[in-house]
């Protein structure tokens, strides 16, 4: 009977995030990655990009189901979105099961209760990012994980070893899971170490032949051993604050050669160890930012509710097995808090330990109400699920709020629309690859200039077609030829031509288009 509730909560989950679906009007901007990605393969174009680039940087499951999903829907933006929804709403499932193994179906129901509706994870299983996919991933392997640290029994290590290098698959932190379990495995059965040395081998060896392949790839077209390209990119990339005049100038000013970023992904090579030795007071100060901001401002807003999960810890009697049970969930949530403050902190990066504290919050308001008798457990759940509901109006504050989702960039989408009946594969530069996407075109990096002469350098070495003036991100990103957002003296610009216009009024933003004709430069 109580199963069944389960998968009420799962049906439930699914409308939720079926309903929110519809309030997204774009595509997300690492959706048009891993979209364009998914298309390329399925179309044995390899891991291609909107920049025309194998990409090495976004992990390949994610988009390599998107384009496999694509098949059947037809439509690449609505695949990845219905990956992200299905996973989302599964979740429901290793959160119970895990809650079940480690306290009581009481407290799995209501940890199971809180994630079909709690709007963090409703908003990211909703969105074409990988998030949704990644934690259900390392949730069901932390459920196999703990499966098999009570029954010892090998297949239950070996599953877990597969879903975490899924989810390495779908997000490149998922490889220290794998580390974290082999190592928790000897010290977990410390007391009989030598039994131990064949479960922690096998989650090793078997994480090394799913992953081997796709490290292989990687150096081939890197041609650096590594994990991923990812970890010294996004090091540089946030040690600016994001759209700031530092950030724009320091990653997208131009090269000395006027072809290139400053900071182009594909290109640049670096490591990230040598980084953080060679600036050890830099990195320090920055990581101790990071995560104090992460403790005390990102953990409070991802999950409010974490007085219950407190709870949790304050209202038990302890004894051996409760620390065990309890250490193999701190290590689980201690990973990612100490983890990504080494790059940056975002909301969105701290969602892999929802799972556990929202465990934990099931824990607290059972153990309230047991100390407490006066304090029903069906008021605190009911609470809980109408703030979360109401939560899900507002969920779109997690995605960065300056030039994103709460004013989506509709303008973007229709010049894209419009690109697409007029031109075939255009090149098109642009600030985001909006207008790339659903213009069926190669996105090219606009840059940061210090002219516009600079600016039609680059366009013609880079053999652009079209370029995007628009309100949103040319005025405050690119202000040294906001000019042409305008309506400019031809003479002046005699390389450029206006192609598309929409001047609108707020909350909308006006946007151009310029066919670039590199014979009339002037240099």
């Amino acid at each position: 009977m109580r199963s069944r509730w389960v998968w009420i909560l799962v049906g439930i989950a699914l409308v939720l995030r079926l309903l929110l679906l519809t309030f997204h009007e774009t595509v997300e901007i690492d959706g048009v990655y891993y979209i364009t990605m998914g298309k390329n393969f399925i179309q044995g174009n390899g891991l291609r990009d909107i920049e025309g680039n194998i990409n090495t940087v976004f992990m390949p499951l994610y988009p390599i189901f998107t384009g496999v999903v694509s098949l059947i829907v037809s439509n690449g933006e609505l695949a990845a979105r219905l990956i992200s929804i299905i996973f989302g709403a599964l979740l429901i499932l290793p959160v119970y099961g895990l809650a079940r193994r480690i306290y009581d179906q009481k407290v799995a129901l209501i940890a199971a209760a809180i994630t079909a509706v709690y709007p963090a994870l409703t908003y990211i299983s909703s969105i074409t990012y990988a998030d949704s996919l990644y934690l259900f991933l390392i949730t069901s392997a932390m459920y196999t994980g703990y499966r098999a640290l009570q029954s010892g029994v090998l297949k239950e290590y070996i599953a877990t070893a597969v879903l975490y290098s899924l989810a390495y698959l779908t997000r490149p932190e998922g490889w220290l899971y794998i580390l974290m379990t082999a190592l928790y495995v000897l010290w977990h059965k410390r007391e009989q170490w030598k039994k131990a040395i064949k479960p922690a081998a096998t989650v090793l060896i078997v994480a090394c032949l799913v992953v081997l392949p796709y490290l292989a790839f990687v150096y081939t077209q890197s041609g650096d051993l590594s994990l991923s390209s990812k970890g010294y990119v996004i090091y540089k990339f946030r040690a600016y604050q994001p759209f700031s005049e530092e950030y724009e100038k320091n990653i997208f000013g131009l090269n000395e050669a006027k072809d290139d970023i400053l900071l182009n992904p594909y290109k640049v090579r670096g490591s990230f160890v040598k980084e953080v030795i060679a600036q050890s007071d830099v990195f320090l100060l920055r990581y101790i930012t990071n995560l104090v901001r992460e403790i005390y401002i990102v953990i409070p807003k991802v999950f409010p509710f974490i007085i219950f999960s407190l709870f949790a810890f304050a209202l038990r009697s302890w004894n051996k097995d409760e620390w065990k049970k309890e250490s193999y969930l701190l290590m689980l949530v201690a990973y990612p808090i100490l983890f990504y403050p080494l790059f940056w902190v975002e909301a969105r990066y701290l969602l892999p330990i929802l799972p556990i504290v929202i465990l934990w919050a099931g824990k607290g308001i059972v153990q309230i109400a047991e100390r407490w008798k006066s304090i029903k457990i069906s008021w605190m759940i009911t609470g809980i699920i109408l703030v979360s509901l109401l939560g899900n109006i507002f969920a779109n504050h997690l995605i960065d709020s300056r030039f994103e989702k709460i004013n989506p960039p509709v303008e973007h989408k229709q010049a894209g629309l419009w690109v697409k009946e007029q031109y075939m594969h255009p090149r098109i530069m642009e600030r985001k690859p909006w207008v790339s996407f659903y213009g069926g075109g190669t996105f090219v990096n606009f840059p940061y200039v210090n002219s516009y002469d600079e600016l039609i350098i680059y366009a013609c070495n880079n053999k652009v077609d079209l370029m995007v003036i628009d309100e949103r991100y040319t005025a405050p990103l690119r202000p040294q030829v906001a000019a042409l957002l305008g309506y400019p003296n031809p003479t002046l610009y005699p390389e450029v031509h206006k192609v598309y216009e929409e001047q609108a009024y707020p909350p909308k933003k006006s946007i151009m288009i310029y066919q670039i004709n590199c014979d009339k430069k002037l240099f």
